[in-house]
C-alpha cells in the first residue's frame, strides 16, 4: 500500500502575478523540500531562461545566462519574476513520482489562495493531470473566474519533448505576462 504524502505550502512572492500549478511534488522534490527538484525536470530551465531575459531587460545589457541550481536561487528567480508555485493536490497516496500513481487525493484550496493573493491574475497548469484536476476542483460551470487560465504541457522528464520545445512553449505564454522582451 502506498504511503500518504502531503505537498508543500504554496510559494507566493509578494505581488506575484502568475500562479503555476503542478500535480504533487515528486519524491526528489519532497526530499529536497522544494518544487521541481528532479534533475531532469525542465521547469527551472524555463525559469532560468525567463530570469535571464528579466536580468537583461533590467540592466539593458547582455548577461550571463541564469543557472538555478539551489533552492535559494530558484526562490529568488521566482520572486524576481513574480511567479507563485503550488499544486492541485494537497495530499494523496502515491508510489513513486508518476501522476498516474496518484490515488485517494485531497485537493488544495486554490480559490482560497487566489482570494489571499489578488495580485495573481493568471493561473497556469503544468501538465495534463494538473489541468484536469484544477478544472475539476476549482472551475465551476457558469461561474466567472477572476483570472486567466492557461494549460501548458508538463515539464516532467516523463513528458518526452525536447527541452528547447518546452522552454519555447512556456516562454511564449509567460514572457508577455511578465513584460519581458527577447534580448
Amino acid at each position: 500500500m502506498a504511503e500518504r504524502i502531503t505537498g508543500f505550502a504554496p510559494f507566493v512572492p509578494t505581488d506575484a502575478q502568475v500562479l503555476i500549478l503542478g500535480s504533487m511534488p515528486s519524491v526528489k522534490s519532497l526530499q529536497q523540500g522544494f518544487y521541481y527538484a528532479h534533475p531532469q525536470n525542465r521547469f527551472f530551465k524555463v525559469i532560468a531562461a525567463l530570469h535571464t531575459k528579466w536580468r537583461a531587460q533590467r540592466t539593458n545589457s547582455e548577461v550571463t545566462p541564469s543557472v538555478l541550481t539551489t533552492v535559494a536561487e530558484r526562490k529568488a528567480a521566482l520572486t524576481d519574476l513574480g511567479i507563485a508555485l503550488y499544486d492541485v493536490v494537497a495530499s494523496c497516496e502515491r508510489e513513486g513520482s508518476l501522476d498516474s500513481k496518484i490515488k485517494h487525493y485531497e485537493y488544495a484550496d486554490i480559490w482560497g489562495l487566489l482570494k489571499q493573493h489578488p495580485s495573481i491574475t493568471t493561473v497556469i497548469t503544468n501538465g495534463g493531470f494538473a489541468k484536469t484536476h484544477f478544472i475539476r476542483s476549482t472551475i465551476k460551470p457558469h461561474q466567472p473566474v477572476p483570472f486567466t487560465f492557461v494549460a501548458l504541457p508538463s515539464t516532467s522528464p516523463a513528458h518526452a519533448v525536447p527541452v528547447a520545445t518546452i522552454v519555447a512553449q512556456y516562454e511564449a505564454v509567460l514572457a508577455p505576462l511578465l513584460g519581458l522582451f527577447s534580448p
